[in-house]
């Protein structure tokens, strides 16, 4: 009998774990820009060179950190004045290499995007070169 219960129960976990960076990771997040200077104006471009935010330090960007299936996104935070150019791209969510547990669950994550996560804040207040 226990026996199986095991076999039945064993299926049932495995498809409950699988896409594991799907049941904790987030679709869009809102990002923290801040400055030494409250008040600083900026902009952030997406990886298409795209202006998608305008506004001004301290701010909550509401980002997006993926742009397509298995593609993270690279965003670029600008101020007005030029002062600062500053590449953030998504990395990968430590809860995507919980599918190891089981391989099934790296091809959900990477097509629906939930495989990559942004930063809780940008620091607008270095100029940092972007080699294209």
């Amino acid at each position: 009998m226990r026996k199986m219960l095991f076999l039945i129960a064993l299926p049932v976990i495995l498809v409950m774990l699988q896409g594991c960076a799907s049941g904790f990771a987030e679709r869009q997040k809102a990002v923290q820009v801040k400055s030494s200077k409250p008040g600083t104006e900026f902009m952030v471009y997406n990886r298409a060179g795209v202006m998608i935010f305008k506004g001004t330090t301290p701010a909550l960007v509401p980002l997006k950190a993926s742009s397509g299936m298995f593609k993270k996104e690279i965003y670029v935070f600008a101020t007005a004045d030029g002062k600062v150019n500053k590449n953030v791209p998504a990395e990968i969510t430590p809860w995507f290499w919980g599918n190891f547990i089981t391989i099934l669950g790296f091809l959900p994550d990477g097509i629906n995007g939930l495989m990559w996560e942004l930063p809780e804040q940008v620091q607008l207040d270095t100029f940092v070169p972007i080699n294209k």
